[in-house]
């Protein structure tokens, strides 16, 4: 209840008309990750290999493994782990100038992640995880329906696994997996999970088309679509109370109220394939399909403030159950335009106004909960309603 409340404030997202993605570099490559370690950032791109920058990606320097797609990094410490598309897992010890090769060379290494001593990798292949920095590895592929692990995430002593056929999770002594994939669609088997971002309780998937939310462990998921377009979810990076994803022909969206609503944050991005996203400081890096890395800064981005604390918009009645009528205060003086959305995220009406009260009819809706967008050039509202 209380993530539902924090969704229905009304809140107001500031503009920064001249605040833009800035080009860092790699113009011609395509990225596939990133991942920070203190002041370097490292990149690693389609079949060659690894890059690294130590200026905030003003100059990048190529670091090895030149003739690889690398696809995933791990950090920990001073090592560094890399997993390919074509030749398993590496490890660096020096900060990229020198690569061991620590198996699975006979495995498309999809991702990585580290919990303590133990590295895992997700592969075509399924599960694998080391205690040992690699030096050997082993299985755990049962409970899986689909063997193709596309992304791993972890809370607290749960893995989870994205696979070509939903959400699986285990503990570190299980012994199988066990699918968690409520909630989400089904057409001939569960879709594929692409990413995942974890934010204190909240574990949020991205599928080839939505963005789902598990709120405090619930083995349920909902759809957190309103304001995203439908396409892939490639990427998830977090920051206090943002979330950042990176969708696939789309760009990057921003969502400040946990996934609820979405927002474009693409101004000046010239390639809207995003494939990584990561911050650094105040910066947050994107990796793109075809034009290197971008960056912007966070503070252009994240802006958010309380709309109007004296009820200055008013929709009433409500609930209803013929027509709603709106006073859109000081919103009606300008160009608005209202779009209303059900729970599932399905855009059910839209309009352009510039009045300052409007009355909708509303007498065909279905009865149940929806959500009133209300949009300037510079302020978005949003209001719950009912219908009866």
């Amino acid at each position: 209840m209380k993530k539902l409340l924090l969704f229905l404030s009304l809140i107001c997202l500031a503009s920064f008309a001249n605040a833009q993605w800035l080009q860092t570099g790699l113009d011609s490559l395509g990225i596939n990750c990133i991942a920070i370690k203190g002041d370097t950032i490292f990149a690693g791109t389609w079949f060659k290999g690894v890059y690294l920058s130590a200026d905030n990606g003003h100059s990048w320097t190529p670091k090895g493994l030149t003739l690889n797609d690398v696809v995933a990094f791990a950090i920990k410490g001073d090592s560094i782990y890399v997993g390919t598309h074509d030749d398993g897992i590496f490890l660096s010890s020096d900060n990229g100038n020198s690569w061991t090769s620590i198996g699975l060379t006979n495995s498309q290494v999809n991702t990585l992640a580290i919990k303590g001593d133990t590295l895992f990798a997700g592969s075509d292949s399924g599960f694998y995880w080391s205690p040992n920095n690699g030096s050997a590895w082993h299985r755990l592929n049962k409970g899986f329906t689909s063997l193709n692990v596309y992304t791993l995430a972890q809370k607290g002593n749960t893995i989870f696994a994205g696979t070509g056929a939903g959400v699986f999770t285990a503990s570190p002594n299980d012994t199988s997996w066990v699918a968690m994939n409520t909630g989400l669609p089904y057409s001939s088997g569960y879709p594929r999970i692409g990413s995942f971002g974890v934010n204190g309780n909240d574990i949020y998937v991205g599928t080839v088309n939505s963005v789902y939310l598990a709120l405090n462990n619930a083995n349920t998921w909902v759809a957190v679509n309103n304001g995203l377009p439908t396409s892939g979810i490639n990427t998830f990076t977090i920051s206090g109370n943002n979330i950042f994803v990176g969708v696939f022909n789309h760009g990057v969206y921003l969502s400040s109220n946990n996934g609820w609503l979405w927002t474009a944050v693409n101004t000046g991005l010239n390639d809207l394939d995003v494939f990584s996203l990561a911050i650094k400081g105040d910066t947050l890096f994107a990796g793109t399909g075809s034009s290197g890395v971008w960056k912007r800064a966070l503070s252009q981005m994240t802006g958010i403030e309380e709309l109007n604390k004296n009820n200055s918009i008013a929709i009433y009645p409500n609930p209803a159950i013929n027509c709603i009528n709106i006073d859109a205060g000081f919103l009606g003086f300008m160009n608005y335009n209202l779009r209303i959305y059900d729970m599932v995220g399905n855009l059910v009406f839209e309009k352009s106004l510039v009045n300052d009260k409007t009355t909708i009819d509303i007498s065909t809706f279905p009865s149940g909960v929806y959500i009133m967008q209300m949009s300037t050039e510079k302020e978005i509202a949003i209001k719950k309603i009912v219908k009866g």
